[in-house]
């Protein structure tokens, strides 16, 4: 996953999650991320951490790929 605008990868081993068993178990599975790991969930309104297991960055994307404000 790439910030096109500011030419900066922001994961280089990111997983999606484009079906709902996929989005149910997310981030669940894991007991963490290796840097530029990360799951892209499409389609997505909101982000539940119940039962995390480490604490994890957001970043929202809106309808045309650009970066919600």
């Amino acid at each position: 996953m790439r910030n096109q605008t500011r030419d900066a990868v922001l994961g280089d081993a990111v997983e999606v999650a484009d079906t709902s068993a996929k989005r149910r178990v997310g981030l669940l599975k894991h007991k963490g991320l290796e840097p530029g790991e990360g799951l892209w969930i499409v389609p997505c309104e909101s982000v539940h951490t119940f039962f995390m297991k480490f604490p994890i960055d957001l970043v929202y994307v809106d309808k045309s790929g650009g970066f919600a404000k």
